[in-house]
C-alpha cells in the first residue's frame, strides 16, 4: 500500500487521478452494458449503443457521454432492481458521471479564481 499526503500532490494531479477514475468507472460499465438483457435495453438500444461506442473510445469527457450517460442514469432508474447487469451498468455509469462532472467543476472553479486574481 502506497500511502501519499494528500498535501504533497498538486492539484493537476489530483485532477487527473479524478479524470482517471471517470474512465475507469466508464469502462467497468462496458461488459454490463454488453450483457443488458434485450428485454431491458430494447427500450434505449440507441442510447446503450452511443455509450459503449463512447466509452470504447474513451471520449467520457465529451458532450455526447455526458447527455447519454444522464438519459441512462434515468431511464434505468427503478428497472435497475430487474437485472444484475443493468444494475452494474447504472452504478458504475453514473460514477463515471459524478467524475466527469467534477472535472468540469474544478475547471469552472479555476476560471473564476483566475478571472479574479
Amino acid at each position: 500500500m502506497l500511502y501519499v499526503d494528500p498535501a504533497s500532490v498538486d492539484d493537476a494531479d489530483r485532477l487527473v487521478a479524478l479524470a482517471s477514475d471517470g474512465l475507469t468507472a466508464a469502462r467497468r460499465a462496458l461488459p454490463h452494458l454488453e450483457r443488458m438483457p434485450a428485454d431491458l435495453s430494447r427500450h434505449m438500444p440507441d442510447l446503450v449503443r452511443t455509450l459503449v461506442r463512447v466509452i470504447e473510445a474513451r471520449d467520457v469527457f465529451s458532450p455526447v457521454f455526458q447527455e447519454a450517460a444522464i438519459q441512462f442514469v434515468e431511464m434505468t432508474g427503478e428497472l435497475a432492481d430487474a437485472d444484475d447487469d443493468l444494475l452494474a451498468a447504472k452504478t458504475h455509469v453514473g460514477d463515471a458521471l459524478e467524475a466527469v462532472e467534477r472535472v468540469a467543476d474544478i475547471e469552472a472553479a479555476r476560471r473564476v479564481v483566475g478571472q479574479r486574481r
